[in-house]
C-alpha cells in the first residue's frame, strides 16, 4: 500500500466526513491507497478502499483516534486530513516531493492559507507561540513516512499528552529540532480546501496544549535523548 489517508470524524457523517471521503474515492492515480475513518459512533459503511474504526472508550479530542488510525495504516505514507476538508484531485502530487528530494515530511496547506494569508506570516499569524520555538513550519496536516513514525516517533503521529491543540506544534518541533529533518510546506500544489471556506476552523487552546508543548520543549532541551511520546 502506498498511501493511507487518515480522517478523524467526530461530527455528523453526512455533513462532514462523507464529503471528505467522496473527494478521495476516485482519485486518478497509479498509487494504491486506503481511506481510514475513525469516529465515536458506529458507522456502517462498505467500500474496497475504506477502513472504519471506532474511537476507544473514554477517548476525547483528536489525538487518540488519529494515533489509532496511524497504528492500523498499511500505507508507506500517511496523509492526515479531517472532516472539515475536501481534497483536490491533485492531492497525491505532493508525493513527488519525496521522490525528488528524499524528504520524509511535508505539510498540506489549505487553500485559505494560500489565498487569505501572506505566506511569510504562516505559521506566526495563527500560532504565534511557535515563533519563539525557532519558527518551525507547522504540520497540522502532515504527509509523513510511516517508517519515520515507527522508527523515530514511538509509533504515534501525535504525542499522547495532548488531546488536540498543540499536538501538531510538538510534531513540528520534534521533527525539526530533534530529528533534524527538513519540513516542506506544499504551497505549490492545491491539496485541500475547507467545506465552509468562509469560516476556516482554527483550534482553540481549551486543553492547555500550549502549556503541554512548553513542558515537552523544556524536557527535550534538558534531556536531548528524550523520546517523542514522552508523557507530561
Amino acid at each position: 500500500m502506498d498511501v493511507s489517508f487518515l480522517i478523524p470524524c467526530a461530527r455528523q457523517w453526512e455533513g462532514y466526513g462523507l464529503k471528505t471521503f467522496n473527494s478521495l474515492i476516485n482519485l486518478k492515480t497509479d498509487l494504491s491507497y486506503e481511506i481510514i475513518v475513525c469516529c465515536p459512533y458506529d458507522l456502517e459503511l462498505s467500500h474496497k478502499k475504506l477502513v472504519v474504526l471506532k474511537d476507544n472508550a473514554g477517548s476525547s479530542g483528536a489525538v487518540d483516534p488519529i494515533n489509532k488510525m496511524c497504528t492500523a495504516a498499511r500505507g508507506s505514507y500517511l496523509i492526515l486530513l479531517n472532516d472539515e476538508f475536501i481534497s483536490h484531485p491533485t492531492i497525491l502530487d505532493v508525493l513527488k516531493i519525496f521522490e525528488e528530494t528524499g524528504l520524509e515530511v511535508a505539510g498540506l496547506v489549505p487553500d485559505h492559507f494560500i489565498d487569505g494569508v501572506p505566506r511569510q506570516q504562516i505559521p506566526a499569524l495563527y500560532y504565534p507561540f511557535l515563533v519563539n520555538l525557532g519558527g518551525c513550519p507547522l504540520l497540522p496536516f502532515p504527509v509523513i513516512s510511516k517508517k519515520l513514525v515507527m522508527k523515530h516517533m514511538d509509533g504515534v503521529l501525535f504525542n499522547e499528552s495532548f488531546k488536540h491543540y498543540g499536538s501538531d506544534s510538538w510534531l513540528s518541533y520534534y521533527i525539526k529540532n530533534k530529528l533534524n529533518k527538513d519540513i516542506h510546506l506544499c504551497f505549490e500544489t492545491r491539496t485541500i480546501f475547507t467545506i465552509n471556506s468562509e469560516e476556516p476552523s482554527i483550534a482553540k487552546d481549551t486543553d492547555n496544549g500550549e502549556g503541554t508543548l512548553s513542558q515537552l520543549v523544556s524536557l527535550l532541551n534538558k534531556y536531548p535523548e528524550m523520546g517523542y511520546n514522552t508523557i507530561v
